[in-house]
């Protein structure tokens, strides 16, 4: 038999042996955990490296491009920011990737293509600042850069397949490293505190396990504070909110959406999902519902694109992703996900549309002026011996009267042709740089002045009103611009019945940084299958007309960094818009 105070002693050490036991046990599980979720964490931070560097490969060649086709150097600071940024990504990723031989070869060959597609940008952007502008583009059409960047996606789509194989096995490794965490704590707790209750009850000790208990829950309450606050962090730098519904309470939590993202305060996210789809934009709702109702047919995870009201009026497009979690019964019973603000992306993608086919646009007017010049000085000669022999058939036939009107048919013919020639030779002149700062209302009284004789024969009035503001200069070439106006106001007139009025307005808009000049008259209007083809090169239906002269005043507009629109007014007839860029005087 243990004398008494034997088995005190053992009651006191049996919990402590107990607990250093479950110490131990739980500090091998926990390293084993933390092991698992840090490669999980090393993979996932390889995919996010590898979506970076595309996305400064994009920035880079983005602005390579905007710069290549203005010309302006603000396009070329997120080139430089994406070329200073890739050789830091790559080097971040050979780093990430150190223990894996494979994904290293795969990105060293990442890493050299990634550093021939900026060469190659450098190479356009050489070129254009060596006055080689047409080099330059060529270069990009040519479409070495597309290229280079396929096998940089083939090589980036392989290295992600096997990350997201080894994301696989390291996920289950981490879920089999939780599961032993908890069995080992649950275990052990159950052990010491059988013990420990053991002990308490033959020593007192309840008071000693139960601070440690605390202490232990105050630690752990600390780490998961540390732990959110961190992942705030990284969801507020990605512009992203999160959202959470529950079948259970028919509840959608998502305030962070509403603060972080759109600006609403949190107590506006109270409404639930009724709150929320009256927030999508309408033309947007049905897409967003449908996406919704195939996640919770399949509980795969689900992501749309789609539009959220801010609250200062204006419109964001994000990116939702989310997933259900399904009963047994196939219902689902709850869901979580993201909100991501892509408007910036979005606002890209379609500058770089509209760079792209505005560079398509200049190319196939240059190809058809530069054959329309040719075609032009070959007729012109003939025509010139054409009416040398009318004038020749005038002087020796002067009794002639009845090969008068084979003469004034001829002759109008010739000069139909002759027109015709002049507006080719016109559309297919060079675009010139001599353009200076000069006002714009002289240009358009210049213009009014000498369509004087058509409006004259017509009967029609021509009316001129400026705006209230004085009007900025405008960087021009003024004769040219001159031949703007002239056109739009006599094609105005010829589509005015007698006794009609065509006005001419000018204003400042957009705070003085453009110039608005409209035509209008009280015209049939434009048919609406003719809008779209309006300024087509020979694209015409007046009788007598040659096509080109809409395409002429487009070319002159855009070589001035202007815009030209047509549309018809609510009220009948139709209207030209010119808006130039203004330019400060000097």
């Amino acid at each position: 038999m243990l004398s008494s105070r034997a088995r005190r002693l053992a009651l006191v050490a049996g919990p402590a042996l107990a607990l250093a036991g479950l110490a131990l046990t739980l500090d091998r599980a926990v390293r084993r955990e933390r092991s698992a979720g840090a490669r999980v964490a090393n993979t996932q931070e390889v995919r996010a490296a590898v979506a970076q560097l595309f996305a400064e490969l994009a920035d880079a060649e983005t602005g390579q491009r905007g710069y290549l086709l203005t010309g302006r150097a603000e396009f070329l600071d997120p080139h430089r920011a994406g070329r200073r940024a890739v050789p830091a990504t790559t080097a971040r990723l050979r780093a990430l990737t150190r223990d894996n031989p494979g994904q290293q070869a795969r990105l060293d060959t990442l890493a050299r293509v990634a550093a021939a597609r900026l060469a190659l940008l450098d190479s356009g952007i050489a070129l254009h600042d060596a006055g080689r502008r047409g080099d330059a583009l060529a270069l990009v059409a040519m479409g070495g850069g597309n290229r280079l960047m396929g096998d940089a996606r083939a090589l980036a789509e392989r290295v992600v397949a096997d990350l997201a194989r080894l994301l696989r096995a390291r996920q289950v490794a981490a879920a089999g490293a939780r599961r032993l965490t908890v069995t080992a704590f649950v275990a052990g707790s159950a052990a010491v505190v059988a013990v420990a209750l053991l002990a308490n009850c033959a020593l007192g000790g309840a008071a000693v396990a139960e601070a440690r208990a605390r202490a232990s829950l105050a630690q752990r309450t600390e780490a998961l504070e540390r732990a959110v606050a961190v992942l705030r962090a990284a969801l507020d730098a990605r512009r992203t909110g999160t959202w959470e519904w529950d079948r259970a309470t028919r509840r959608l939590e998502w305030a962070t959406v509403h603060e972080r993202l759109l600006g609403h305060p949190r107590a506006s996210a109270d409404g639930g999902e009724a709150a929320f789809l009256a927030l999508v934009e309408p033309a947007d709702r049905e897409p967003l519902l449908a996406a919704l109702a195939r996640g919770r047919a399949t509980g795969a995870e689900h992501a749309h694109e789609f539009r959220l009201r801010r609250a200062d009026g204006g419109v964001a497009w994000v990116l939702g992703r989310g997933r259900y979690l399904l009963g047994d019964d196939g219902a689902p019973l709850r869901a979580t996900g993201t909100v991501t603000d892509v408007t910036a992306q979005k606002a890209a993608e379609r500058e770089r549309l509209r760079l792209e086919a505005s560079l398509r646009d200049q190319e196939t007017m240059a190809a058809i002026g530069t054959v329309a010049a040719g075609v032009a000085h070959e007729v012109r000669n003939p025509l010139f011996g054409m009416s040398a022999v009318l004038d020749a058939m005038d002087a020796t036939f002067p009794d002639r009267a009845e090969l008068a009107p084979f003469q004034e048919r001829l002759r109008a013919q010739v000069t139909r042709v002759g027109d015709l020639m002049a507006d080719l030779l016109e559309y297919g002149r060079p675009a010139r740089a001599e353009a200076r700062p000069a006002p714009l209302a002289p240009v358009l009284a210049e213009a009014v002045a000498n369509c004087r004789p058509t409006t004259d024969r017509l009967a029609v009035a021509v009316e001129t009103t400026l705006g209230e503001a004085p009007l900025p200069p405008v960087a021009m070439d003024r004769r040219r611009l001159v031949r703007v106006f002239q056109n739009l106001l006599e094609n105005a007139a010829q589509h005015t019945a007698a006794g009609g009025v065509v006005r001419l307005t000018a204003e400042a808009e957009r705070g003085g940084a453009w110039v608005a000049c409209r035509v209008s008259d009280r015209g049939p209007g434009i048919p609406p299958d003719h809008l779209p083809r309006l300024f087509e090169p020979f694209f015409t239906k007046r009788r007598g007309g040659t096509g080109l002269g809409l395409s002429i005043v487009q070319r002159i507009v855009r070589e001035h960094g202007g815009e030209i629109a047509a549309a018809n007014a609510a009220g009948g007839g139709a209207t030209f818009t010119v808006r130039l860029p203004a330019a400060a005087e000097g």
